[in-house]
């Protein structure tokens, strides 16, 4: 399966593995989750989402938006080890189950404020 990120390219080192399946593609830039999460879809054939925003950082480093409920048997094929997760609100309890029962570590560091805040210290 090749995943397209929009306008993206694709680096050296990933390129071997997009020659692998590519009978199937699926652009992003237009897909919308599905209405009923579950583990397969028609024909038995599992569904994989990938969290809002995912790219490859480097070989086995990943970013992406907030995962959900959907997004969970995707990243499982990635045998993630661990997660970093900058925001300050409570981590959801689903996603905290997932994280356990994978062997995951969470990193929570809670970073306040954003794009706002520096752009106010820069004016003034």
């Amino acid at each position: 399966m090749k995943l397209e990120t929009g306008k993206q390219g694709t680096s050296p080192e990933m390129e071997e593995y997009d020659d692998e399946d590519d009978d199937e593609v699926i652009d992003k830039s237009c897909y919308s989750p599905p209405m009923i999460f579950g583990p397969a879809r028609e024909g038995g054939e599992d569904l994989f989402v990938p969290p809002l925003n995912f790219a490859m950082v480097d070989n086995g480093v990943f970013r992406s938006g907030f995962p959900d409920v959907a997004n969970f048997s995707f990243l499982q094929t990635l045998k993630i080890r661990s997660v970093l997760c900058l925001c300050p609100e409570p981590y959801p309890e689903a996603n905290w189950e997932f994280l356990r029962s994978n062997g995951i570590r969470l990193f929570q560091l809670g970073i306040e404020g954003g794009k706002v805040l520096l752009v106010k210290s820069l004016i003034g």
